[in-house]
């Protein structure tokens, strides 16, 4: 053997030795690191020298040719100088070498494993990206923190960032993205290989079902979800639907944030299990373990062999061309629950005003039952009528907006004139017989109402946007969006006339990861309340004069949240301040006040009137409430008696009936009508206010005595 040939040889040779002692992978693998680091660092060093060569190619030049290097300029790590490059490198070799170190305790760790088992095998699997991972995020912070300040560049040169603040802010960035999809990795091959084995099988005939204590964990884990999800949040409990004392009540957010997980990994469980019987006829570990299918039935394929392998890949590929042609051909709209809802209000709300109606004998329902949204303004021999305005909410859960990750959603309208918004300058409005082929009253409404969609606003929960999705529980809708990315007319692309997504796949994604925005060609539009549930921010940001809300809300303990939640926004979003006088609405259990259910309030715009004095507006705020009126109706009082409740049942409770429907509107218009008989008009009495200016300073006068009156009262009682 020649010295050639035995220094040719040396790397292997070296190897075998390394490999030979305990110590020797170890070393082995902190060498490969070093190495590595070593080949990253010139390859950068190279890369940054090629780009500032391409930015300025006489800078490379007059600093080689020169005898002395440039006096002043910024420093790169190919211009900084032979020094403070070596120092880089050491920084970057040192950090290779810690990071292999952790990768060979990896390999020693995983050498604890039973050789050659299937299940170890999916162990590693799992878990080896994520471990080498951490072992790239240990290195990096060795890097961190040796070159925590940049060594001194050459005479005249001076780092953009000394300290590296930077570099460690995109080092972190990037190792908590890596962080991220290598755990869902993990957690995906852990629910989808070695999951199955925890769910009990059916029994084959003439044998007995026995249970495992895995399965067994699995199922209880199962039922505790399904518990937790579902009978916690409709219980007594529930901060939502219960009546319990405060202190005895869980909040639904946070059963819904532990239950949401479990349940949604028992479902990937189950469903690998299902997809591993349905193809091999056995769990996959099974298989893996005995070498082929316990049933060698030909229905089953055997992921040993070759046939059985094509066969997994062809069926992937037949899924996947299944799935993209659904996406193309079925209107995501069309296929959730919006359609079934939206006939289902426009019969019953807009059907009882069509005195022509002919329904259809098999479905009862009548395509003349809903109108055009446009034809909702029109006047009738010079006669003003009222602009509808209905409101939805553009969810934006996954907004670019700091100051908005709160609230999730922006303020979204359909009127007579045109449809869109104008929280954002990337959307806009578009007239509504143009927008989504024109839209209807009860298109409309039906948004406006979606209250039960993956995507809720403020309430949007990630993990459950997921479940809802699968699970089909969409009452929201996808549109075009009212900006610029909804195309032109002229362009012929313009997607806001569209009645959904021509390929569903993005939005359903969307949707499904809580990723919705207002950059995408659709938005997701669903309940107003998920914004506003009062309805106030459009009129606020139409400065109206004159505003009558009504508060029709479950509130039972008169929290005011969305009536606070309103006024924060119009102060934050329009610089809008109101002011109420008083806030008298009664909770279970305070001395009851005759006639308290009405709030006056003073809007001041942030536009100038003369020189000093900013616009002004009047805002009555009416609240359902039995608790002090004056000789109510005796058919609300009988329900009131027998429904503790009322007014504020639970709006979960989509079916009222005759005497619950009716209940409520009494109380409204007995409210309404004492509200006007306390302000000095009755049209019992033919005492008609002249003007709504006329009819907010009666009120506003008898509010301001209701309050005095109570002061009274309550320091009588005291």
């Amino acid at each position: 053997m020649t010295g050639l040939d035995w220094l040719w040889g040396f790397p292997e040779n070296l190897i075998v030795f390394l490999n030979k002692v305990a110590i020797g992978q170890f070393i082995l693998f902190i060498l490969a690191g070093a190495v590595g680091a070593a080949f990253a660092f010139m390859l950068s060093v190279a890369l940054a020298a090629a780009r500032t060569n391409r930015s300025d190619p006489s800078a490379l030049d007059n600093e080689c040719s020169s005898p002395t290097p440039p006096q002043s300029g910024s420093a790169t790590v190919s211009t900084a100088g032979l020094r403070a490059i070596a120092l880089l490198a050491a920084a970057a070799i040192a950090a290779g070498g810690t990071g292999g170190l952790f990768l060979a305790l990896g390999v020693k760790l995983a050498a604890l494993l039973p050789h050659c088992t299937p299940r170890s095998t999916a162990i590693v699997l799992s878990f080896a990206p994520l471990w080498f991972v951490f072992s790239y995020l240990t290195g990096d912070a060795v890097y961190l923190g040796l070159t925590v300040r940049r060594p001194q560049p050459i005479r005249g040169r001076q780092w953009n960032d000394v300290w590296g603040d930077e570099e460690r802010e995109w080092v972190a960035r990037t190792g908590s993205y890596l962080v991220l999809c290598a755990l869902a990795f993990a957690v995906a091959c852990v629910l989808t290989i070695i999951g199955p084995e925890w769910i009990p099988t059916l029994p084959v005939s003439g044998e007995s079902w026995t249970l495992t204590v895995k399965q067994v964990a699995a199922v209880l884990t199962a039922v505790a979800s399904a518990i937790g999800s579902i009978g916690l949040g409709a219980s007594s409990l529930s901060s939502v639907f219960g009546y319990g004392t405060g202190r005895s009540r869980l909040p639904v957010r946070t059963i819904l944030i532990i239950a949401t997980p479990i349940f949604a990994s028992v479902l990937i469980i189950v469903l690998s299990a299902g997809l591993d019987h349905l193809f091999f006829g056995g769990t996959l570990l099974e298989i893996l373990k005995l070498g082929s299918p316990q049933d060698e039935s030909p229905l089953y394929l055997n992921p040993l062999s070759g046939c059985g392998q094509l066969g997994i890949l062809v069926a992937a590929a037949a899924l996947l061309i299944l799935s993209a042609g659904a996406a193309h051909f079925v209107n995501i709209n069309r296929f959730s629950l919006y359609d079934l809802y939206r006939m289902r209000l426009t019969r019953e709300f807009l059907g009882a005003s069509n005195a022509q109606r002919r329904p259809n004998y098999w479905t009862g329902f009548d395509e003349t039952d809903d109108i055009g949204l446009a034809d909702c303004w029109t006047t009738k021999d010079g006669k003003k009528c009222l602009y509808p305005v209905i409101n939805a909410a553009l969810n934006m859960a996954a907004t670019d907006r700091l100051e908005w990750q709160d609230r999730k959603a922006v303020s979204f309208v359909f009127t007579p004139a045109y449809c869109g918004s104008g929280a954002t300058p990337r959307l806009g409005f578009r007239p509504t017989q143009d927008y989504a082929c024109g839209i209807r009253l009860g298109w409309g409404m039906t948004v406006s109402g979606a209250a039960v969609s993956p995507n809720s606003g403020y309430t949007t929960l990630p993990g459950l946007s997921l479940l809802m999705t699968l699970f089909n529980l969409r009452l929201g809708i996808w549109a075009g969006n009212p900006g610029d990315a909804g195309g032109q007319i002229a362009s012929g692309a313009a997607v806001f006339r569209h009645r959904g997504p021509h390929f569903a796949w993005r939005p359903l994604v969307d949707e499904a990861f809580a990723q919705t925005d207002d950059l995408s060609q659709y938005v997701y539009l669903s309940d107003g309340g998920h914004f506003d549930n009062l309805g106030l921010y459009e009129m606020l940001r139409r400065r109206c004069r004159f505003i009558i809300v009504s508060d029709a809300t479950c509130d039972p303990k008169y929290d005011y949240a969305d009536l606070g939640s309103v006024v924060r926004k119009a102060a934050i979003d329009f610089g809008i301040r109101i002011s109420f006088t008083h806030l008298d609405m009664l909770a279970p259990g305070e001395t009851a006040i005759p006639g308290a259910f009405s709030a006056f309030a003073i809007i001041e715009y942030p536009e100038k009137r003369g020189r000093f004095r900013r616009a002004l507006g009047h805002l009555i705020f009416i609240k359902a409430g039995y608790r002090g009126l004056i000789d109510p109706p005796a058919d609300v009082r009988a329900y009131a008696l027998a429904n503790p409740a009322f007014p504020h049942e639970t709006t979960v409770d989509q079916f009222f009936g005759e005497a619950q429907f009716e209940s409520y509107r009494a109380l409204g218009s007995y409210i309404m009508m004492e509200l006007g008989r306390q302000s000095g008009f009755d049209p019992r009495r033919n005492k008609m206010p002249k003007s709504l200016h006329d009819f907010f300073k009666g009120a506003r006068v008898a509010l301001d005595d209701g309050a005095l009156a109570k002061a009274t009262m309550l320091g009588r009682l005291h």
